[in-house]
């Protein structure tokens, strides 16, 4: 409940979260919400400013794929030949007819002081030259697409465009390219870059003018009409991790309601923003790529340092879900260049045409931003999903925010001591610290393998599992105390895991012999089966049925047994009472005995010849009631039976 002061309610909007799935002791602060642009570059992009991404994603199986690789014949060919790496000025040094790139070996003891978390050892690529910071393509002779956000770190003067900056996986890497390929930011001509708000509705591309027309290389067919639909198959290019360009393919369109973004089960990373999102089915360009999902793994130590190490996501579900947090790469709709390239004005940087304010409002450009002018709620857009945007009697655009979770942080405790929270993008931040007993629920892990460990509202509980004992050994686990049937073992998890095979039963159930005279048990102490015969002479079995109604009985000898289930339909009453009739010959009185095992009751009488009621335990299907007759054996009884 340690309120945060001094946070700007609408800054870093655009967060990701980091899982690390290392054990934390003290119940470290493991969920670091960082403002950025996306997960494959910033509006800053020194180190410091994306540090938080070292991984890339991928769902279900990994389809990158070295642009080296790809054969000419291939389709992915010509998408590889117009797409390029973005440098920066201090990386390159040309000298004559060649360009010499500055990179670095991308693994373990090589990036200590990098960008990202160095790749670990085994990880596909590790070791390759790693030297970009994002990714463009060829739209026009001397027009380049990128994220806005890569324009950041001192914008288009310090970046350079190289095109053929590929390897063949496994194969040492050339950094020399010719200076042909290599061309400078001349000017930048259109650029939005949308920093609040949801994020499908964030818009993020730039169109760069280069310093001179590009030579053998064919620009990208763009997506000029229609919509794209969930479901289409897309694959994109791009420099992971400043590695030389990959290509991934095998993804699918996973969400279309933004009205700037779409999500795509892309495997991606850092580096690759900028690079064409293509239609398979088309082969146009649909987008832009500016953003990934959230990254779910692990940092392990090797030789000393810190490495990623790549686990995959869900290829339905993808990666973890938190507020204001997509779990799929993300892309700009390609639209809003093709509005550029066809000359509208909602990027010129004056109030024209029929905007309301300048490049926003109007039929055809982005609603505008709170503060902007407006003619009609139409014109303004919605900041985020609990606002509800609306044009003031001032004529500029306004929200109501009084549906949102927050609005300062006040609003935001959660009445945990141990927790510091705030309210982000008008969202309710609850993050545990330090002084909190558990974050997750590996912090409660008790060494137990018998109880269920649970992190609930930052407190340890830590539940018996019924029927669990845990173990060091074998003799852990009963010993001598058990049924000689039974061996004792002690599993590798620690849980007592005996072996009880050899055993004839568990219990009363797998003891039935057929035979209605006898009581069958399962002896405790030898888990053997035991058949106790309950009738001194002969036994007759009878159902409910058999003796209900007139002329429904069963004739006995008076010194014979008879076991009664009840089955009789709709006779279910809390009684039972039996009737018994003389039949030929015999002397009374006749005595007995009876008994229910399932119900624990038993009771004795006697039978004076006559019609003559008992009343005894009810009974089921299932179980049955015992009469046991102890005449002389000179004659029979004939017995009937009903529910009252």
């Amino acid at each position: 409940m340690k309120v945060r002061g001094a946070i700007d309610s609408n800054a870093g909007m655009d967060v990701h979260k980091k899982k690390h799935t290392s054990r934390f002791h003290g119940a470290a602060l493991v969920l670091v919400a960082v403002g950025l642009a996306g997960a494959c570059g910033t509006s800053d992009l020194s180190p410091e400013a994306i540090e938080a991404h070292q991984q890339r994603m991928v769902y279900g199986a990994d389809d990158f794929q070295d642009a080296g690789d790809v054969s000419p014949s291939d389709p992915w060919y010509a998408r590889v030949q117009a797409t390029a790496s973005l440098f920066r000025n201090n990386r390159i040094s040309c000298s004559g007819s060649t360009c010499d790139l500055t990179t670095f070996p991308y693994e373990t003891g090589e990036v200590s002081n990098s960008v990202y978390k160095p790749l670990c050892s085994g990880e596909r690529f590790a070791g390759q030259p790693s030297g970009s910071f994002c990714t463009g393509f060829l739209v026009g002779p001397d027009t380049l697409v990128t994220a806005a956000h890569c324009t950041g770190g001192g914008g288009c003067p310090n970046i350079q465009v190289v095109f053929g900056f590929t390897a063949e996986e496994g194969e040492p890497v050339n950094t020399t390219v010719s200076a042909d390929d290599v061309y400078s930011c001349d000017q930048i001509l259109a650029m939005r870059y949308e920093a609040s708000g949801d994020l499908a509705d964030r818009l993020d591309f730039a169109v760069i003018k280069l310093d001179r027309p590009v030579t053998g290389r064919m620009p990208l067919a763009l997506r000029t009409s229609g919509t794209l639909s969930n479901g289409a198959p897309v694959g994109a290019v791009g420099g992971y991790l400043g590695l030389p360009l990959k290509v991934a393919g095998g993804a699918t369109v996973k969400g279309t309601s933004g009205s700037a973004r779409f999500e795509a089960s892309l495997d991606t990373g850092p580096g690759v923003s900028g690079g064409p999102v293509f239609n398979l089915d088309t082969g146009l360009v649909e987008g832009i790529l500016v953003s990934g999902g959230v990254l779910s793994h692990q940092l392990e130590i090797e030789d000393g340092q810190e490495c990623a190490r790549t686990y995959p996501c869900d290829e339905v579900d993808g990666c973890f879900v938190g507020p204001d947090v997509r779990d799929w790469a993300m892309a700009t709709y390609i639209d809003e260049v093709v509005k550029v390239l066809e000359g509208r004005s909602c990027f010129d940087n004056i109030k024209n045409g029929d905007e309301t304010d300048i490049d926003c409002g109007g039929p055809d450009c982005a609603p505008c931003i709170p503060g902007w002018g407006c003619e009609q709620d139409s014109d303004c857009r919605v900041f985020l999903d609990c606002h509800v945007p609306y044009c003031g009697a001032d004529q500029k655009c306004t929200y109501d925010s009084e549906a949102c979770a927050c609005n300062e942080d006040s609003d935001c405790d959660d009445g945990i001591a141990c927790t510091t929270d705030y309210c982000s993008g008008y969202t309710c931040w609850n993050i545990g610290t330090e002084s909190c007993e558990c974050i997750f629920s590996w912090d409660c892990d008790d060494g137990d393998p018998c109880t269920v460990d649970s992190c609930d509202q930052y407190s340890c509980t830590n539940s018996p599992v019924e029927g669990c004992a845990s173990c060091q050994t074998n003799a852990d686990c009963g010993g001598p105390k058990l049924p000689i049937c039974v061996v004792p073992l002690c599993d590798a998890s620690g849980i007592c895991d005996n072996d009880d095979s050899a055993c004839e039963c568990a219990d009363d159930s797998e003891c039935d012999d057929g035979n209605p005279c006898t009581r069958d048990l399962c002896f405790v102490n030898t888990r053997a089966c035991i058949h106790i015969d309950e009738c001194s002479s002969g036994c007759t079995e009878a159902t409910a049925v058999d003796l209900g109604g007139p002329g429904n009985a069963v004739t006995v000898p008076n010194d014979g047994c008879v076991r009664v289930r009840d089955d009789y339909p709709n006779w279910w009453g809390t009684q039972r009472t039996m009737l018994l009739q003389t039949g030929s010959g015999g002397s009374y009185p006749v005595p007995f005995s009876w008994s229910n095992q399932c119900a624990g009751s038993s009771g004795q009488g006697t039978f004076n010849g006559s019609w003559q009621s008992q009343t005894l335990s009810p009974t089921n299907g299932n179980c049955a009631t015992l009469i046991d007759l102890n005449g002389d054996g000179s004659g029979n009884v004939e017995l009937r039976y009903y529910g009252q």
